[in-house]
């Protein structure tokens, strides 16, 4: 189990099993990290949708 910390809004959170480059997001604030592993140590990094928003509609 890991304990994560939001750093939008510093809720801590935690999280059962976490793989390389998989998507988390902060149950309060919902923002989303991509999970990166290096050497043992968890880090989050902010997740930007790179692409297009489908999901609105245009005029």
């Amino acid at each position: 189990m890991f304990v994560l910390k939001c750093s939008e809004c510093g809720n801590t959170f935690k999280v059962d099993r976490i793989k390389d480059d998989e998507l988390v997001a902060c149950p309060v604030c919902e923002a989303e990290y991509k999970v990166l592993l290096k050497d043992g140590k968890v880090t989050l990094e902010e997740f930007v949708y790179e692409n297009e928003d489908f999901g609105e509609l245009t005029k």
